[in-house]
């Protein structure tokens, strides 16, 4: 039989804490980038970080909702893509 210290039971019991969002964070960013993807037909998100100019652990964050999406981001999907603010916007 196995026997744990006392101090260390009260850890298995313990949830794990959920991420805290930005309070500014949009609820699903991913639906934006989905949209670019097809729209622009790539495969991958490496291939839209490309198309968008930002790295792809940036992106990652903001599918995650770690990172909100950022007014600079903004641009470079304005830039990147062609799409005006207002289609980004409504996106969002």
């Amino acid at each position: 039989m196995i026997y744990q210290a006392p101090e260390m039971q009260h850890m298995q019991t313990e949830q794990p804490k959920p991420l805290k969002r930005p309070r500014n964070a949009i609820k699903y960013p991913h639906a934006l980038f989905d949209y670019i993807k097809a729209r622009h037909e790539l495969k991958s998100d490496t291939a839209l970080s490309y198309l968008i100019a930002v790295s792809s652990p940036e992106l990652s964050r903001i599918r995650k909702g770690v990172s909100p999406i950022t007014s600079r981001m903004i641009l470079s999907i304005y830039d990147g893509t062609g799409m005006t603010i207002e289609e980004i916007r409504e996106l969002l």
